[in-house]
């Protein structure tokens, strides 16, 4: 067999793997990527948010859901006549840069549309370049309502606290804190005890697979040779730790993407912490005005 021809059949042995591969094992039909500059985990958030206001807004049902927390979140979405796959990959180079890759596969029809991409432009890829670029708005909007600073390694302060104790899910945390926060701060004016310092969240523990945190909600007191009984108002001191620091601005409603930043920092430098935040809030939401004017201080303890 000459040079000629077995270069002739290598050529035809490559393309017939390319075909083959490109029609009957790729796992998508579209593929779209960009990177935005947020934690991994704020995506995250805001990729469910977004998609389930598309059930609301839009009548697109989502038939099926799997997730990677932070990392990927695989949907079976009903749109119209259709049944698409959409797979988000969710990458970080550090904790404030993530890669974001959205891959979309017509359930029903993926080799028809595979065909078709070869020599036109269906549908399908308007579909998804329309939808990234919906959803890249949605992202964009979400991150100009606050910002967040890696501050480096600090120690968390040392005081004494009135505290109730309160398990939700993670989006519920803000409004658990505003339905506990009367009931505490008038208990304590009965009672003659003065706040002396800001309101403070104390996490005791963050399952991330089910976005499910418990939290003791604290106001620093004065410490008291007798203390006041109550069914649900407790009293502690608590000891200062080494801790990563950030600095929020924002609706404390979402600090939690502070958290998320020192998440993937402490990932990203190999420094070992305990997913226990302690959040401290220096505004009174209730006054209103310019919530980038707000401001908390996240620490994420380390784990020594």
């Amino acid at each position: 067999m000459s040079k000629y021809s077995k270069l002739t059949i290598l050529t035809i042995f490559l393309l017939a793997s390319a075909m083959i591969w490109y029609l009957f094992i790729k796992s998508y039909d579209y593929q779209i990527s960009f990177h935005q500059k947020t934690a991994p985990g704020t995506v995250f958030y805001v990729i469910e948010g977004w998609t389930q206001a598309l059930e609301k807004t839009e009548h697109i049902s989502i038939l099926e859901s799997s997730k990677e927390h932070f990392s990927n979140i695989r949907q079976t979405l009903k749109m119209k006549d259709s049944t698409l796959l959409f797979n988000w990959k969710i990458e970080s180079s550090n904790a404030t840069n993530s890669k974001i890759t959205i891959q979309v596969k017509d359930v029903n029809n993926s080799i028809r549309t595979r065909i078709k991409n070869l020599y036109t432009n269906p549908p399908l890829k308007q579909v998804l370049l329309s939808r990234t670029s919906q959803f890249k708005k949605s992202l964009d909007a979400h991150l100009k309502n606050h910002k967040v600073e890696i501050n480096g390694y600090h120690d968390t302060p040392a005081k004494f606290y009135a505290y109730v104790s309160i398990s939700s899910s993670l989006r519920e945390k803000a409004n658990q804190m505003i339905l506990n926060n009367g009931d505490v701060v008038v208990w304590l004016k009965e009672q003659d005890i003065k706040v002396i310092g800001e309101p403070t969240l104390e996490v005791t523990s963050w399952n991330i697979d089910t976005d499910s945190i418990d939290f003791n909600f604290m106001f620093p007191i004065g410490e008291m040779d007798s203390i006041p009984q109550h069914t649900k108002i407790k009293f502690k001191k608590v000891k200062s730790r080494k801790a990563l620091k950030a600095t929020y601005h924002g609706n404390y409603r979402v600090s939690d993407r502070a958290w998320f930043a020192l998440y993937e920092y402490a990932r990203n430098n190999s420094i070992k912490i305990e997913n226990k935040p302690l959040e401290i809030f220096y505004n009174n939401p209730m006054s209103g005005g310019d919530e980038l004017t707000w401001k908390a201080e996240i620490f994420m303890p380390l784990n020594e």
